[in-house]
C-alpha cells in the first residue's frame, strides 16, 4: 500500500495534479503509522496539507488532519490529536462533508477512550452516527461496536447489549470485523457474570 501510494503520488506531483497528489499522499500515512514509522507518519500529514494547499482543496486538507490522529495518538499526544480531529471536523462540516465529518467524529472518540473520557466519546458517537447514511451498513457498524465498547466501559451493559445488537446486524456480511464485535459481546457476557 506504502509502495502504490507514494508511486501515485509521484505521478499526480509530476501532472501537477496536486487533489489527487494529497490524496494518494494521505492514503500512506495510516500504512506508516501502522508500521510504527509514526514520525515519518506525521511528515506525511505535511506533505499532504501542502499539496492539498497547493491546490485548494480544503476537504483533502482537512483529511490529511484526520489521518494524523492515529499517529499522534500512538506517540501520547492525546491532546493534540483531538485538537486536529476537531478542527479538521469543523473544516469537513464547513464544507458539506457530513459523512467524513463523522468520520472525524469517530476517530475523536476513540482518542478520547484512550484518555479514559468515556462520556465525551459518547457524544461523538452519537454526532458520528447522524452524518452517516443508513445506506452506509460497515460504517454505521463500525461506529455501533465503539458505541457498545464504550458503554461497556461505563458499565453501561444493556444499553451496550443493544449497540452490539445493531453491530452485527450491519457488519454481518464483513467477517473479521464482525469477529471484533462477537468479542466484545463475549466481554459484556463475562462481565455480567
Amino acid at each position: 500500500a506504502l509502495r502504490v501510494g507514494e508511486a501515485l503520488a509521484a505521478v499526480a506531483r509530476a501532472l501537477a495534479a496536486g487533489s489527487a497528489e494529497a490524496r494518494a499522499l494521505r492514503a500512506t500515512i495510516p500504512a506508516l503509522a501502522y508500521a510504527g514509522r509514526l514520525d515519518e507518519a506525521l511528515s506525511r500529514v505535511a506533505e499532504a496539507e501542502a499539496a492539498a494547499d497547493r491546490a485548494g482543496d480544503t476537504v483533502e486538507r482537512a483529511r490529511a488532519g484526520v489521518a494524523s490522529m492515529h499517529a499522534l495518538a500512538k506517540l501520547g499526544r492525546t491532546q493534540d490529536a483531538i485538537a486536529r480531529g476537531r478542527g479538521s471536523r469543523d473544516a469537513l462540516q464547513a464544507a458539506g462533508r457530513a459523512d467524513l465529518a463523522a468520520r472525524a467524529e469517530l476517530n475523536l472518540a476513540n482518542v478520547h477512550k484512550i484518555r479514559g473520557e468515556q462520556t465525551d466519546a459518547l457524544g461523538c458517537l452519537e454526532r458520528a452516527l447522524t452524518g452517516i447514511p443508513e445506506s452506509e451498513a460497515a460504517a454505521r457498524g463500525t461506529i455501533e461496536n465503539t458505541l457498545g465498547e464504550t458503554l461497556l466501559q461505563l458499565d453501561r451493559l444493556a444499553e451496550a447489549h443493544g449497540a452490539f445488537d445493531r453491530a452485527e446486524k450491519l457488519l454481518a456480511a464483513l467477517p473479521l470485523a464482525l469477529a471484533v464485535v462477537v468479542g466484545n459481546r463475549a466481554d459484556l457476557l463475562a462481565r455480567e457474570g
